[in-house]
């Protein structure tokens, strides 16, 4: 799962990051779409971090990879 998410991330997500967070745009539909393609939409959050789930990290396995330089 994890490689997934990153690959959609580097393939879908990096093109647009920068003039997103540049202009404070919408997030294109497209990635809309394919996070919830992949069921990002269906992930939890613990509620250390925010969220309301209490599962621990396994529930946000997919959203947090090693940053890379």
């Amino acid at each position: 799962m994890r490689e997934t998410f990153h690959r959609f991330a580097e393939e879908k997500v990096r093109p647009h990051a920068e003039h997103v967070h540049r202009t404070n745009g919408d997030i294109p539909e497209e990635i809309i779409e394919g996070l919830a393609e992949l069921g990002g939409f269906g992930l939890s959050v613990p509620e250390e971090y925010g969220g309301f789930a209490t599962g621990g990290r396994a529930t946000t396995s997919g959203w947090w990879w090693p940053p890379r330089s």
